[in-house]
């Protein structure tokens, strides 16, 4: 009678125990590029929001008349010219196109007040990474 013994059990033992580890090793290396991943797109859509709010607060001073552009911004604006006064702006940001995607201004209470709404989109050169801030901003005229 042939006895068989214990010495292929270590072999393949060992054989699974690798396995499983390489299994392992190779989930704990996809997350991590996974999450260096995610967190450099988080970071570009920060810096894509934060040029978007400068980009308004640019717009807001050209409509309440402050020297920041060419120009000033009123209810007789078109699309166009928001544009035409944003690109000095525009040119600043290397990394990054600036663009007013809508433009509505409407005059009330007695053609006295004045409410801007805008849509801006930012997106990065040679990428599908973007932002779009929509805002409105409300001009009040004083009583004097």
């Amino acid at each position: 009678m042939i006895r068989l013994g214990n010495k292929g059990f270590s072999l393949l033992t060992t054989l699974i125990l690798s396995a499983v580890a390489l299994a392992f090793i190779s989930a704990l290396v996809y997350f991590v590029q996974s999450g260096s991943r995610s967190a450099a797109s988080l970071e570009s859509y920060k810096s894509s929001l934060e040029i978007a709010k400068g980009a308004s607060e640019f717009l807001i001073a050209g409509v309440y008349n402050e020297l920041v552009g060419f120009g000033h911004i009123d209810c007789d604006s078109d699309l166009d010219d928001v544009n035409a006064y944003l690109s000095p702006y525009d040119q600043d940001t290397e990394t990054h196109n600036v663009t007013v995607t809508a433009f509505k201004c409407e005059r009330f209470n007695n053609n006295y007040d004045e409410l801007y709404v805008m849509k801006l989109l930012v997106q990065r050169e040679n990428s599908q990474e973007k932002a779009e801030v929509e805002f409105g901003y409300l001009k009040e005229y004083d009583d004097e």
